[in-house]
């Protein structure tokens, strides 16, 4: 694969916490138009995902936290680290 292409959103969650990163291909929204920005949940307490934490005071360094994380694990934009199909016959 090519997750930079094919991947619209990266989460990452951690206890009760799920960030959501949203990805834009070639300035188009990411597909379903689900979420246009990053946004933190508290999914324990809000179950249905409908409270935006990510500029709430109290959580802006736990989003940031989690950002980096998430950016860690895999950046956008870099596949190097993906394996490749082996090439057909």
């Amino acid at each position: 694969g090519h997750p930079s292409r094919d991947v619209a959103y990266r989460c990452i969650r951690q206890r009760n916490l799920k960030l959501i990163a949203p990805q834009r291909h070639a300035d188009r929204k990411p597909w379903g138009g689900y979420l246009a920005d990053v946004t933190l949940f508290d999914v324990a307490a809000d179950p249905q995902e409908t409270n935006n934490l990510a500029d709430d005071p109290a959580c802006v360094a736990e989003a940031q936290r989690l950002r980096q994380l998430l950016d860690q694990w895999w950046t956008f934009g870099d596949d190097s680290d993906v394996p490749q199909p082996p090439p057909a016959d």
